[in-house]
């Protein structure tokens, strides 16, 4: 759902977006150079019947929150043993000054393709204004002695100078198994360095046609502002350890 509010907090519209059975989530929400918008997220509909797992999901709207083109990618399936579309989800969008979309989320790793295959890691993409891919990679850690990944996702990114982007997610520290930060800076292409090796080849995507129509719901709208009670915040001080990978 997209719903677009004046400044004095009226809406002036509001639309559903959905294809009549799976679910689509949004994410993201771009304002896009042409005055329109860029969601993304993921979508479950047009995965095929016995699979199960989810397509990225990009939707374009204009001004007025008409669809003008909507596009969803996944790898195909695989079933070793159960039946899954290769695909992942976007969390966080971003438009280029040149126009491209940059997207950033975590993506399928196909059984058999690794030691600790079939889990989801931190994966980005750039794509064309025109919405073609131009690149994609994965991006994680792994323990050493077995081989097993160790990240999870890119939660959240915004876009460096270098014409790339900074993302933070979730690894783990294997010894420990305690949650780490993991930030990772890229250049124009996506990459970190010439020899960087936490840097991984993506799954080949195809697009797949979402369906989604849109509709004007006219959801009432409440005013009403519940009391809000005092509660202060307090400091403390931490130290932060970095350890650097590539």
């Amino acid at each position: 759902m997209v719903v677009k509010f004046a400044s004095s907090g009226s809406v002036q519209w509001e639309k559903t977006y959905n294809q009549g059975s799976g679910d689509q989530v949004a994410n993201s929400l771009v304002l896009t150079s042409d005055g329109g918008y860029l969601i993304a997220g993921s979508t479950s509909s047009g995965t095929p019947t016995g699979y199960t797992g989810v397509s990225y999901l990009l939707l374009k709207l204009d001004a007025s929150g008409n669809i003008q083109w909507q596009e969803a990618y996944n790898g195909g399936g695989y079933c070793e043993p159960n039946c899954r579309v290769l695909g992942g989800v976007i969390y966080s969008a971003h438009q280029t000054s040149n126009g491209d979309y940059i997207v950033v989320g975590d993506g399928d790793i196909p059984l058999g393709s690794s030691p600790g295959a079939g889990s989801l890691e931190p994966w980005a993409a750039e794509f064309s204004s025109s919405v073609s891919l131009l690149w994609q990679h994965l991006y994680y850690q792994v323990y050493k002695p077995t081989g097993l990944p160790l990240s999870e996702y890119f939660a959240a990114s915004t876009l460096n100078s270098a014409g790339g982007f900074v993302a933070v997610g979730y690894t783990e520290n294997y010894a420990n198994g305690l949650g780490l930060l993991f930030v990772v800076k890229t250049d124009s292409g996506g990459l970190c360095g010439a020899t960087c090796g936490d840097v991984y080849t993506a799954t080949s995507l195809s697009t797949v046609s979402p369906g989604l129509t849109v509709s004007s719901p006219s959801l009432p709208i409440s005013t009403t502002v519940a009391p809000y009670v005092s509660s202060p915040s307090t400091e403390q001080t931490t130290s932060v350890t970095v350890a650097r990978d590539c």
